[in-house]
This record gives C-alpha cells, structure tokens and sequence, in this order.
C-alpha cells in the first residue's frame, strides 16, 4: 500500500468521526426511568442553585446549556421550538408547580450521560420496584403555543430535565353564534352574541359594520346589539390563540328592516253632508293595506283594498263615522290607525221660499177661479213661529173676459207645530168681479180692498215640504158684508228651506 493511498483512507476516516461527533449520538427509545436524578442534565452544583423556575430559565439560557438544548431539538427534528423556548425561559409566562404520577409518558426527556447532553423518546417514569406506589415526582408544569400547536412541558425538580408530556393541536377559529340569526329583524330589536372561546383563546372582540349598532360587553364572551337603524349588519368575531396569530369567525350578516309606521288625518273632521272629506294616509317601512269606513251602527260604509294615500269619502247621512287605516311591513308588522269624523246637516237659513196652487170659490160673484202664489218667510223662532209674505193671482175660471182675474198680496204670521200649520193674514185684493147676477139681485161686486185671512194646513211628509192647505179669506170694508162676501180656498203648498252658508261645525262649538 503506498503513501497515497494510506492518506486517502486518514483523510476518509477523519471525516466520518467528525460527521458521528457533529451528529451525536441517537435518542434514546422507549426507556424506563427509575431513578430520575441519576441522568441530570445540568450540573448538580447548578441544579442546587435553582430554587424556582425564573432561576431554571436563567440556568438553560447560558452558552453551554443553551447550545445543547438547541442541539438536542435538533436531534428530535423540532428545531423551531429552540426560539420561542428560549424566550419562555428569559421572560416566563405562565408556570406551575404539580407532581407527575407514576407510569407518565413523556414524547421525549433530555438528559445526561457520561458527561455527554443526550434526548430519551417515547420514556416512561415507572420509579423503583422496591419502593411503594405510587411514586410521584415534584414538577413544574408549564405549556408553550407555537405554530397551531400546544407543547406541554415537564421539568421534574430531581434532575431538571427538561421533558415534553405532549403536543396537542390548538383551537380552530372560535364561533360566534347570534340567538336570532334566522329571524326577521326590525330597526330597535337586539340579539345577543356568543363567542365560543377555549383555553386556546384569550382578547375575544366582537365587530359590527357598518357603524351604529349599539353593542354592550356584559363579560368576555357575550355581547348585546342593538340596531337603532334599518340596514344589513356584518358581524365578525374576533379573538387571539396562545401562539400570538389572530383568528376571525363569521361572518354573519343581518338584515334589519324599518319599523312600519302609519299616521293617518281626516281633513276636516267634522263636515257637512254631501260634502266630500279627505282621508290622508302616510306610510313609512311598509304599504297601506285597507281602509275601511264604519257608521254609528258599525255597517262598513267604505272598505278599499290597497287604497291610495289620499281617498275621497261623503255621505248623505249625518251621523259620526269611524275611519281605520291598516298598513303592512316586513317581519309581520301591522299598524292601525283609527280616526273619527262627523257629517251634520247643513244649517237652515233664516228664510224659506214657498209656492201655492189651487182652487178658490167667492161668494157674492159666485165666481170659481184658480190661484198661485209664491212667497217667503223669515223665522221668528226657528221652525216654530215665521212671518210670511206671499203674492199671487187668481185666474177665473167662470168669466168671459180677462178682467175678471185679480191679484192679490198677503202678510201672514205663520204657526207650524209639527206636521201642523196654521196661520193669520191681512193683506189687498184686487176688485172681484160679478160673474152672474141671481134675478136682478145684485149682491155687489167685491171692490178693492183689505182682506183678512186664516189658514190651516197639513204636512204631507216628516220635511215639511208638501203640504195641503185651506184657506177662508173676507174683505175687510163696512159696506161689504161677510155674509155675501168671502172666498174659500184649497190647495197644495211646496216649501223649499234655504240653507245657511254657516259652518254648521263651527256653530256647534260656538264658534
């Protein structure tokens, strides 16, 4: 073998040890430990010197420790535990101190042999056959979030042997559930929300978007939204896992419709018959549905479906009428509005208009003749006591020649009590002419003159409109004679009462 050769094989030598040394040496599997504090993996005189675990982190954080941690994850192919542990040691967060039963797995323990830092997988602490059960170990317990997982650690007091108990995965996105997400919502309705927060989970915040919810945090995990306003709503929840990453849950969107709101006017509210009013209706977060109109006795007078905003309404019959609205809305709402108005008869004015027609027989000529007249009256006390005037003229029916007509004007005060009139005049006629002379006995002619007159009459109908009418009427002079001078008359009668321009509203309060 020459020289050359005898290099290449030193030279190939030396680097297979120094690839076994940088390796080191293999974990460890599935060992049994019974004694804890036989393999420690820092110095005992160092170990004396921890006396809680801010003493312990200071400890594995120096050089040496410090590199053979790091080495020794490595070895276990969890090298990106060495950064977040060695800040956990610097600055430690939650620690506590609890005892390991007998028969723990561990994933995996650090120790040390023959001065050399070594990893144990898969170990189990069983302690001494010769001792009695069970054989706990004092510890201190503490876990570690990091990428989506939850290491929970073990640093038995007896050797400082740093150990892994187990990796369990942290907590998904918490949800957020809403109590009325199925539900129609309307502006003013509140919901509560519930964030399911675990042990994983810390800062949990609620988020609605847009602005103007009013949102209360009675504790960590619950909140109450209200929504003043109509709109769609996002809801976001939002919450920090142990390993510092930030996780949102939803989101759920709610829709808030407007409330329904229905005002309704009846202009005027007191009217008179036969003159229309105004129903004006206003509808906000929903649609007029109905309006329907009702009389004294309860009898649907209108009933629209779907009506206009503005509706037209009039009667024939006085009498106080009942108005309700009915408008719809989104979630089920429905608003009513009622509205009272009245229709009253027009007023009468203080004058009436009449006419009368009929037959009329006058003694002394013995003439037959036929009469109309018209006339006015004006109320003494309304509908009971009027003065009348009233001119006419009577037609012959028995002469030959026009001249026989003559006209005729009276003043009456006029009674009417109920269906009952009756009345007393004085006024002028015209001359009443002979007709026929009985045997050259000449009764006289009727001259010119005053007249007296009394009248009794009946209302055909409750109106008083028509009526039948007898009138007995004599020339008032002392060289006529009752006997041999008086008329009888009979006829009908036609009233028309004007009407008042008043508001009979407004008269009714005094106004």
């Amino acid at each position: 073998m020459n020289r050359r050769t005898v290099a290449w094989m030193v030279l190939i030598a030396m680097c297979c040890f120094g690839t076994l040394v940088a390796a080191g040496p293999k974990p460890v599997k599935d060992f049994q430990i019974v004694q804890m504090e036989r393999n420690p993996f820092f110095k005992v005189s160092d170990i004396r010197k921890v006396a809680s675990f801010a003493d312990f982190g200071k400890l594995a954080t120096e050089g040496k420790y410090a590199k053979e941690i790091g080495a020794g994850l490595e070895q276990l192919e969890a090298a990106n535990l060495n950064e977040p542990l060695m800040n956990f040691f610097k600055a430690p967060g939650a620690v506590s101190e609890g005892e390991l039963a007998q028969d723990t797995s561990f994933q995996w323990m650090f120790y040390r042999k023959n001065g050399r830092a070594r990893v144990m997988v898969n170990p189990v602490w069983v302690g001494r056959k010769n001792k009695p059960s069970p054989q706990n170990i004092a510890a201190y317990l503490f876990d570690l979030c990091f990428q989506g997982k939850r290491y929970s650690f073990a640093l038995p007091k007896a050797c400082m042997n740093l150990s892994l108990l187990k990796v369990t995965d942290l907590a998904p996105a918490a949800e957020i559930k809403v109590d009325k997400a199925g539900e129609c919502l309307k502006t003013g309705d509140s919901v509560t929300v519930e964030m399911e927060v675990s042990a994983d989970m810390a800062n949990a915040k609620l988020t609605v978007t847009p602005d103007g919810a009013e949102v209360q945090n009675p504790d960590a995990t619950h909140w109450t939204v209200r929504f003043p306003a109509a709109g769609e709503y996002t809801l976001v929840g939002e919450s920090q896992r142990c390993d510092g990453e930030t996780l949102k849950s939803g989101p759920v969107t709610l829709k808030v419709v407007p409330l329904t709101t229905l005002a309704m006017t009846v202009t005027p509210d007191c009217s008179v018959i036969k003159k229309p009013v105004v129903i004006e209706t206003k509808v906000e977060g929903g649609t007029l549905s109905q309006l329907v109109v009702r009389d004294e006795k309860g009898t649907e007078v209108l009933n629209q479906k779907n009506p206009a905003a503005q509706v037209q309404f009039t009667t024939r019959i006085a009498g106080q009428y009942q108005v309700e609205a009915e408008a719809v809305g989104e979630c089920d709402q429905k608003k009513t509005s009622q509205a009272t108005l009245r229709f009253l008869k027009p007023l009468d004015a203080p004058v009436y208009l009449f006419g009368e027609a009929g037959l009329m027989l006058a003694k002394g000529c013995y003439s037959g003749f036929e009469y109309q007249r018209v006339g006015a009256g004006f109320w003494l006390i309304q509908k009971k006591l009027a003065f009348e005037v009233t001119p006419g003229l009577a037609l012959s029916l028995t002469g030959t020649t026009p001249f026989h007509n003559f006209a005729m004007i009276d003043g009456r005060v006029a009674l009417h009590l109920d269906r009952v009139y009756a009345a007393l005049g004085a006024g002028y006629s015209g001359k009443v002419r002979d007709y026929e002379v009985n045997e050259g006995e000449d009764y006289g002619e009727w001259k010119s003159a005053f007249t007296m007159s009394t009248i009794l009459g009946y209302y055909l109908n409750p109106a008083r409109t028509w009526s039948l009418m007898g009138e007995f009427r004599f020339p008032v002079a002392s060289d006529m004679k009752v006997k041999y001078n008086h008329a009888f008359l009979l006829g009908v009668r036609y009233t028309w009462q004007l009407k008042s321009k008043k508001n009979p509203c407004l008269a009714e309060a005094g106004k």
